[in-house]
């Protein structure tokens, strides 16, 4: 129950507890002026709620949490937000200016001229505007650094339907970048950026319900989210697709081939743990030539152990 329904509930109650102990005495009539004076109040505070939520798009139960909390997931304190205009009422114009100024913000080599573009895009109700402007104000690109803002906007974006936005904040609200610490919100952003197409989210996701942060461990659910982020394009929810069957030893063709996709993307751990798989025969044959190829390509992509073993290998 939120903070609106237990105000609204608790005035209720009060007024009726005090209204049963006036009953004994010899002002009744006081108490059913107590009664209705609750009541009215009551109503009052709902109509209150329904104005407010159609003024500014946040009821009262939502203010009052933030009040309570001002970290909160959607507590802008001190920052004033808009609402996001409806995409769909864009005109065509203004369509064709947000694309442009897009553009111009990716292509720019200039981070001040760019903060500039995907604000104008952001103000226009663009939620890739704001994920971008977000990414700036995080990043301290084109001026100073603020993760605080850069929540803000990361909001702002998720709520119009970026799922890299979603994932961002996700990732803030796991880190406690700008925002206090809730894994149980991450998983909520987190579900929302891998719903909406953002294969990130999905191994991101797959982590935590593997380690268990956040709520439950289910190793069922890690695989299936790290399979959604490997067929996503993410090269490393292929890596721990990998990691976590090998770890099992429930199937290590599977292992080699998710190892084969993260390496094929470019993760150097991929490499890596690929060519140890050809070099001890897991999975497969024993290929220490092909192992010796894949060690490399780790070294290259700055991968350590790929570098030791790289080495070790070259000097049988």
């Amino acid at each position: 129950m939120n903070s609106f329904y237990w105000t609204q509930s608790l005035l209720v109650i009060f007024v009726a507890i005090l209204a049963f102990f006036i009953s004994f005495g010899p002002n009744q009539n006081r108490a059913k002026w107590i009664s209705g004076i609750g009541i009215a109040a009551s109503v009052a505070l709902f109509i209150a709620n329904q104005i407010v939520m159609s003024n500014t798009g946040d009821g009262l139960d939502k203010q009052l949490n933030c009040w309570v909390w001002p970290a909160g997931v959607g507590c802008h304190t001190g920052l004033a937000v808009e609402r996001f205009p409806e995409n769909d009422r864009m005109t065509s114009k203004l369509k064709i200016s947000v694309d442009e100024w897009l553009k111009q913000g990716e292509e720019t080599k200039d981070p001040i001229k760019a903060r500039s573009f995907f604000k104008q895009a952001c103000d226009a109700g663009d939620a890739r505007g704001c994920n971008s402007l977000g990414e700036m104000w995080v990043e301290g690109k084109g001026g100073g650094s603020d993760p605080r803002l850069g929540r803000v906007l990361y909001e702002k974006a998720c709520a119009g339907g970026s799922a890299t936005g979603c994932y961002n904040l996700g990732f803030m609200l796991k880190s406690g970048l700008g925002v206090a610490t809730n894994k149980e919100f991450a998983r909520v952003f987190y579900k929302k950026a891998c719903d909406g197409g953002e294969a990130k989210g999905c191994s991101s996701l797959g982590l935590m319900w593997e380690t268990g942060e956040g709520g439950r461990t289910d190793k069922n659910i890690a695989i299936a989210l790290y399979k959604r982020a490997c067929d996503g394009g993410e090269a490393g929810g292929c890596l721990d697709l990998g990691m976590i069957v090998e770890r099992a030893a429930e199937n290590m063709v599977l292992a080699r081939q998710s190892y084969k996709r993260g390496c094929d993307g470019g993760e150097p751990l991929s490499c890596h743990a690929l060519g140890a798989m050809w070099e001890y025969g897991e999975g497969g044959a024993i290929n220490k030539a092909l192992a010796r190829v894949l060690y490399k390509k780790a070294c290259d992509g700055e991968s350590e152990l790929g570098c030791s073993d790289l080495t070790r290998l070259e000097a049988e």
